[in-house]
């Protein structure tokens, strides 16, 4: 199975490097069955489309990253809808420059402001797939940080049961569970923090046991598509994870239903559907943490210390490692890329001042290349010759070659890292 699933990631990968815009985002296509406009809007997809190649991960992946980070981080501002602010958030995390992580922690504190006593409100009360956006964000930006944020909303979560007492709904007030937003709350429980062999998640787990389908997949809400369906058998395929296996028959029949409903390129809702990337995401999201499980795993038992451990409490331990492994994914892909000095230049004063470049860049953002003169002589007394005069040529020379390699963008006159 884990070849199978190689595969797949390996095709979606190629889906997604061929369908990024010009700008450096992804729009939405495919089939809409019923979902809230904001769920499909260009910037969330843009930052799903960049969390899923991040998972993925190669060297050939980081151009088209940092493409999307750049979207990411120019498009949208602090009165964004709150499922914008969390996944923009989400994505620029990734990256190893200070000015975007610095704007990941500016919205994702945006989004612990209007939380309301644990949740987020959402006409006409609240939504639980919009909860599951901002703890993901609080949780993923910065986890010590919204602590607080976190715990209140793990206390209403737990008062917030549908009233069948089996799950949970749309938004807390309902008489009836239904899986997908269960699992939306599963998740984002074991992101706040709840011990996964907690009673109440004990019964959660037999439901959505039992709500499995003889496909293998599970339905969505009364709200969206009936029967099996790739997103909702993503999600809870991983809530299940978390509270039982990987080896459990339930995940291991929820893996095979996706492997077995992918199109040529991702998923959708249906398998005949053309390929969504926001259910591409998810479905990546549990195939990649199902194959780190099994990694990680694997060598646990090589030591010899896997024995005696709960299964899933090692699992919610290794899915907070799996957040780790993601963030720092990029930035050492992005390292190996920065760190291959034949590709900026074949002289050592060329990639000694084209990493001061670089360098430059990073810290102060869109420069021309006037102003990376000015730089480069208040950075070092190397470049005291240089003058705007004779050396302007040779500075935006090193700008296009960065840019050549895919390190640097250009917008008008300026250029920037990503």
């Amino acid at each position: 199975m884990q070849k199978s699933i190689i595969n797949a990631l390996s095709k979606v990968k190629d889906f997604l490097m061929q369908t990024q815009g010009e700008d450096g985002a992804w729009n939405v296509g495919g089939v809409i069955h019923n979902e809230p406009s904001v769920f499909v809007s260009e910037s969330v997809l843009t930052a799903q489309a960049v969390l899923t190649l991040n998972m993925i991960g190669g060297l050939d992946t980081v151009k088209c990253i940092r493409r999307g980070l750049r979207f990411c981080y120019e498009n949208g501002g602090l009165n964004d809808p709150i499922e914008i602010l969390s996944f923009r958030s989400i994505a620029l995390s990734l990256s190893d420059k200070s000015y975007l992580r610095s704007e990941a922690t500016r919205l994702a504190s945006k989004l612990s402001s209007l939380q309301v006593g644990g949740y987020w409100r959402v006409f006409p009360y609240t939504f639980n797939a919009t909860n599951y956006c901002a703890v993901s964000s609080l949780y993923f930006v910065d986890r010590k940080k919204f602590r607080p944020h976190l715990n209140k909303s793990k206390i209403w979560f737990m008062k917030s049961m549908a009233k069948d007492r089996f799950g949970w709904d749309a938004g807390g007030k309902s008489e009836n569970s239904q899986v997908s937003f269960t699992s939306n709350v599963v998740v984002s429980l074991i992101k706040c923090g709840v011990d996964p062999m907690n009673k109440k998640l004990e019964n959660v787990r037999t439901f959505l046991e039992e709500s499995q389908n003889k496909d293998g997949g599970w339905g969505a809400s009364q709200y969206t598509v009936t029967g099996s369906n790739n997103y909702s058998t993503a999600f809870t395929t991983l809530a299940l994870m978390l509270l039982s296996s990987e080896d459990s028959p339930h995940v291991r029949r929820g893996i095979k239903y996706l492997l077995d409903n992918m199109s040529s390129k991702g998923w959708s809702w249906k398998k005949r559907e053309k390929p969504r990337y926001n259910i591409t995401y998810y479905a990546t999201k549990a195939l990649s943490f199902y194959l780190y499980l099994h990694d990680r795993k694997t060598d646990l038992k090589e030591c010899d210390i896997y024995e005696g451990f709960d299964d899933p409490r090692l699992n919610a331990f290794l899915y907070h490692d799996f957040k780790t492994w993601e963030k720092q994914r990029f930035r050492d892909l992005n390292l190996a890329v920065l760190t291959d000095l034949k590709a900026l230049g074949s002289t050592s004063r060329a990639i000694r001042r084209r990493k001061d470049i670089l360098q430059i860049l990073s810290k102060k953002g869109d420069l021309d290349p006037a102003q990376v003169i000015d730089e480069l002589k208040q950075k070092d007394d190397y470049y005291s010759f240089l003058s705007k005069k004779y050396h302007i040529t040779q500075i935006k020379n090193d700008l296009e070659h960065l840019r050549d390699i895919g390190l640097v963008e250009r917008k008008c006159t300026k250029y920037f890292v990503v």
